[in-house]
């Protein structure tokens, strides 16, 4: 099986055009390769360059301010924060079911006032039992 290629794509042929560029472009008989260095020494700043800049770009992305780090730690606080806020919103649930209970009921009330303040109704007589 043999694979053909078309004249763009060929190394050789690209290697041709270049031996003849460089015959008919340059003096006879007189190679002149500093241009081609020169084109070398471009493109190796050129891709140092970008070499630099994808550093760059990657130590922002793992160190700093917004870096993979600061996002996990960020996560870490806040399901913290979330799991005490649901905490405190089970505490204000059981206030809030207190306080409608002594809002509607009197007797609850009346408890509350005895055991916390003491209460005795006028027909009532108090004995304070004293274990020894």
């Amino acid at each position: 099986m043999k694979i053909q290629t078309r004249w763009p794509f060929c190394p050789i042929s690209w290697g041709i055009f270049l031996l003849i560029y460089l015959s008919v472009y340059t003096y006879p008989l007189t190679l002149n390769f500093n241009w081609l260095f020169s084109e070398l020494i471009c493109m190796k700043t050129l891709w140092a360059i970008l070499a630099v800049l994808i550093l760059l770009l990657q130590v922002r992305l793992w160190v700093g301010e917004g870096s993979f780090a600061q996002v996990w730690a960020l996560e870490e606080a806040i399901a913290k924060q979330q799991a005490e806020n649901a905490g405190l919103a089970a505490r204000n649930d059981r206030l809030y079911a207190e306080v409608r209970n002594l809002r509607n009921q009197q007797g609850a009330v009346e408890e509350r006032a005895r055991m916390n303040l003491g209460l005795i109704r006028d027909d009532e007589t108090f004995f304070l039992v004293v274990e020894k």
